[in-house]
């Protein structure tokens, strides 16, 4: 399995159609994990790279009080 089936994944969906639907399941569930991970990684990373590139410098304002006058 090569090329551009093998990167989309289309190559894999016909061998999964001849596998029990407990299998398909767990495959789905693997692949939905994994891509979780590779997500939350990925931005773990571009967090890390924002503040090494623009240190937080200064102090957070904080907020006006909410007051009656503007819940209205």
């Amino acid at each position: 399995m090569t090329g551009r089936r093998a990167r989309s994944g289309t190559a894999h969906s016909a061998q999964l159609k001849k596998h029990p639907t407990s299998r398909r399941l767990a495959t789905l569930l693997a692949t939905l994990l994994a891509t979780a991970q590779r997500l939350e990684t990925k931005t773990i990373d571009d967090t890390l790279e924002l503040q090494r590139d623009r240190p937080i410098t200064g102090h957070a304002r904080v907020p006006a009080p909410v007051t009656g006058d503007r819940l209205s």
